[in-house]
């Protein structure tokens, strides 16, 4: 899906840049082939959407753009909150875990640092 609205926006640009060209381009035809079926299925879309009871309270971009930022503050507050984040290799440790000096290199349980005079 990503590969497709890559594509359409490199296409609008192509086709935007070439406004002064005759449109029987092949890639004013492309554009149109791609913006035709996306604009209506958007308008489609868009009449089911106004038929939500919450519609009113919310437009479509804007549920949109909550609910992917919603997930995205969802996932890195748990990566940052997560107590071991290298214990997700079967339970072994990784190649850069095996190093550090935390852990143990006989047991690989993790080792408190030590305290300094300071």
């Amino acid at each position: 899906m990503q590969a497709v609205l890559t594509i359409f926006l490199a296409m609008l640009g192509l086709v935007t840049a070439q406004k002064s060209k005759e449109d029987s381009s092949f890639i004013s035809k492309v554009y149109n082939a791609i913006s035709i079926p996306v604009g209506d299925a958007m308008e489609a879309f868009q009449a089911k959407y106004a038929m939500l009871p919450f519609a009113e309270s919310i437009s479509f971009p804007v549920l949109v753009v909550s609910v992917v930022s919603g997930a995205i503050a969802l996932w890195l507050i748990t990566k940052l909150l997560d107590p071991r984040p290298y214990l997700y290799n079967s339970g072994k440790l990784g190649n850069l875990e095996k190093k550090s000096v935390f852990v143990c290199p006989k047991t690989g349980k993790y080792v408190p640092p030590k305290k300094t005079a300071a």
